[in-house]
């Protein structure tokens, strides 16, 4: 069977994510001080990587090559990492800023074109490996359209690029965003673990449906197929019912968890029918049938994803070519009685996709302190008007003093200070609750 086969064609349907922008900033501007060679150096270089992300996410009356984002994604990653790892690492030394350490992000993936500015590093890692996992999305896609003439040889290399963002999006789900300490109330759906699940969820669906298409191709029995198409339908109907509360996510990426359910359960509807007629249990495949074409003309797919919509209709078209078939068959030959729609079997599906892990890079720490600076730490000035300073750097509210970040009574310093930031926090806050 070829690639083109409208059940193929209609499995290959995918989503198009829209690429975030972000304004420009100067790390070595913002961070002053009389720092190390190294420090200064990295601030630089760091600088230049970011400039680079902006020219790849850039549309300049042409579209997005998801190969660009991913690659600038891939070279400032170490370096931002390596930013935020070292502030983690200088979380008591005494860091000079010029002005505020600002991140400007707008969202691909809100419902309004809206601008999130947050002065946390774990937001700029958080929102970069989001737009990271999107773009290899849009990347699997571009490798299995039409005008690619290695589309049908790309098929495992699309689904892998789809594990390997949901495995991103998993892991600043998991990971990286429950470190993030106070975030504020309003944050782009890109930082927001909810989402992220949702779109890991969607991810992975996609990447059974090409390994739908890969057993298609390669006449894998038709029971097997209908069981990877039940999971499908399972998997998305879960992530569809998880999706509804998500109310600032654009309603067209809602739309692939609220309409592939029912596609994926007609089709896998269809394939019990094959193996029916396999069986010569021809009364059934024609059950079956009649099931898969009910399930595909209740889909009634939003106007705007046309793509998908043509596509239902085709398929639609070739389920009532082969419902006709073994209609006629069975009237001339087997005389068989057609069972009730509630006697059908429904298969048992199964989900093995699995996601691609991911870690950040391995990075050593960078002094940030300045040697212009008292070594007393109660009397840091932060040049105005960073207030809060490197302590909401991390996701603690900005109204608190850095001189409230210190060892509680009772508790060891040499050990507190070997303690993570958020960690340290926590700390503090019981304390206070026992004081309270």
């Amino acid at each position: 069977m070829a690639l083109e086969h409208p059940i193929c064609e209609l499995l290959l349907q995918f989503h198009t994510f829209d690429t975030p922008c972000t304004k420009s900033l100067n790390f070595d501007a913002i961070i002053g001080g009389e720092l190390n060679f190294e420090a200064r150096e990295l601030l630089f270089v760091a600088t230049q990587q970011r400039d680079t992300l902006i020219d790849g996410i850039s549309n300049e009356g042409d579209r997005v090559d998801p190969r660009n984002v991913i690659a600038a994604i891939e070279l400032y990653m170490p370096s931002i990492y390596k930013i935020t790892h070292s502030m983690e690492q200088s979380a008591t030394a005494q860091i000079k800023l010029n002005r505020p350490l600002e991140f400007s992000w707008t969202s691909a993936l809100a419902k309004k074109k809206t601008e999130f500015k947050i002065g946390v590093l774990v937001y700029e890692v958080c929102f970069i490996l989001t737009t990271k996992a999107l773009a290899l999305y849009n990347n699997a896609k571009q490798m299995l359209s039409h005008e690619n003439p290695n589309r049908s040889s790309n098929l495992a290399a699309a689904a892998n690029e789809l594990k390997k963002g949901a495995g991103i999006l998993d892991f600043v789900a998991q990971i990286l965003l429950p470190r993030w300490v106070n975030p504020p109330e309003n944050t782009p759906p890109e930082v927001q673990i909810d989402v992220l699940i949702c779109l890991s969820n969607l991810f992975q669906c996609t990447a059974q449906r090409i390994t739908v298409v890969q057993g298609i191709l390669k006449d894998t029995p038709p029971s097997a197929l209908a069981k990877l198409l039940m999971g499908i339908s399972e998997r998305y109907r879960i992530t569809d019912e998880s999706m509804q509360h998500l109310s600032n996510v654009k309603d067209m990426i809602k739309e692939e968890a609220k309409v592939w359910p029912a596609i994926s359960m007609g089709l896998s509807s269809r394939f019990l029918g094959m193996k029916a007629a396999i069986d010569l249990k021809i009364g059934d495949a024609i059950g079956y049938l009649a099931r898969a074409i009910d399930e595909m003309e209740a889909i009634k797919p939003s106007q705007k994803i046309l793509g998908l919509k043509d596509a239902i209709g085709v398929c639609s078209y070739v389920l009532h070519e082969q419902f006709k078939e073994y209609k006629v068959e069975n009237e001339s030959i087997y005389f068989m009685g057609v069972p009730t729609r509630d006697r059908l079997q429904v298969a048992q599906g199964i989900f093995m996709n699995q996601i691609v892990g991911y870690s950040l890079p391995e990075v050593d720490a960078v002094s940030f302190a300045s040697a212009s600076l008292e070594d007393d730490f109660s009397s840091v000035t932060i040049d105005e008007p960073a207030t809060g300073g490197i302590a909401s750097w991390f996701g603690r509210s900005s109204k608190t003093k850095l001189d409230e970040v210190s060892c509680p009574p009772g508790y060891d310093k040499s050990v507190f200070d070997q303690l993570p930031p958020d960690v340290q926090a926590e700390v503090i806050m019981q304390y206070k609750s026992t004081q309270n």
